[in-house]
């Protein structure tokens, strides 16, 4: 496995399309950061995308690209999670130009490496388009 690294508070678009992107409530148990991939619970919530058949976070719709912190009816800590689909993001270290990227067993991350194996589902989610930047091509709800 390959997953790729973010700089320490590095990860920022540089590009996307508003109308492309949505808005989420989080999981409860999700603290997001920026730069997660994120696929849609059960619920209707996103949380972290994770390439491992045995969980139903499989299909990634998104990767974090901005949340705040709200309070919910019950008075508990929650976020609310915007997610682009299509976009040029930055901030990260370490890519091959032109490399094809997937999502990850590792749940959130996004790697260089289609994961391969029994019971595992790499979805493409981009490409690495130089060492630092990612052109995001997720599918649309």
């Amino acid at each position: 496995m390959a997953d790729l690294v973010i700089a320490a508070g590095g990860f920022r678009l540089v590009r996307d399309d508003p109308e492309d992107e949505r808005t989420f409530d989080a999981a409860a148990a999700y603290v997001p950061v920026l730069g997660d991939l994120v696929a849609i619970s059960g619920n209707g919530e996103v949380d972290e995308c994770d390439a491992t058949d045995a969980n139903s976070l499989v299909e990634p719709v998104g990767v974090v690209s901005a949340f705040q912190q709200i309070r919910t009816n019950a008075g508990a800590a929650g976020y609310r999670v915007s997610c682009a689909r299509r976009a040029l993001a930055e901030g990260f270290t370490g890519l091959t130009a032109g490399a094809t990227l997937f999502t990850s067993t590792t749940a959130g991350a996004i790697e260089s490496v289609d994961p391969t194996g029994a019971g595992v589902t790499g979805k493409v989610v981009g490409f690495a388009v130089n060492a630092t930047q990612v052109e995001f091509i997720l599918p649309t709800l």
